[in-house]
């Protein structure tokens, strides 16, 4: 044994990762849900988005460009790739948005509202 760490590879995962938005400077949080299957990356104005099955980072539409402070994820117990999140802003506002993972490309179902 040499000491090295081997990767552990899921077998549903595409090899596909956007570097460009990996290498971005100004990615400042990182937020993972319990199970360790959705990542969100906060870059201040900007929220991407990730999962486990698929290492395609996507940018995910918010409403205004406001400095994101914290964020939870609320899952659907019937409907496990679909989930709200709610987001809380530097300046005190809070909004609550839903994605779909059902298909290749997360969807926003439910806009981002105050």
């Amino acid at each position: 044994m040499n000491g090295a760490i081997n990767p552990v590879k899921n077998p549903n995962l595409k090899e596909i990762v956007d570097a460009d938005i990996l290498k971005r400077p100004k990615i400042k949080k990182l937020y993972v849900d319990r199970d360790g299957l959705h990542c969100f990356l906060l870059a201040g104005h900007e929220m991407y988005y990730n999962n486990f099955y698929n290492s395609t980072v996507h940018k995910i539409q918010i409403p205004e460009t406001v400095s994101i402070k914290s964020l939870d994820i609320l899952k659907f117990k019937d409907d496990p790739k679909c989930f709200e999140i709610v987001v809380g802003t530097e300046d005190g506002k809070i909004f609550l948005g839903a994605i779909s993972t059902n298909s290749v490309e997360p969807e926003v179902i439910m806009p981002f509202s105050q």
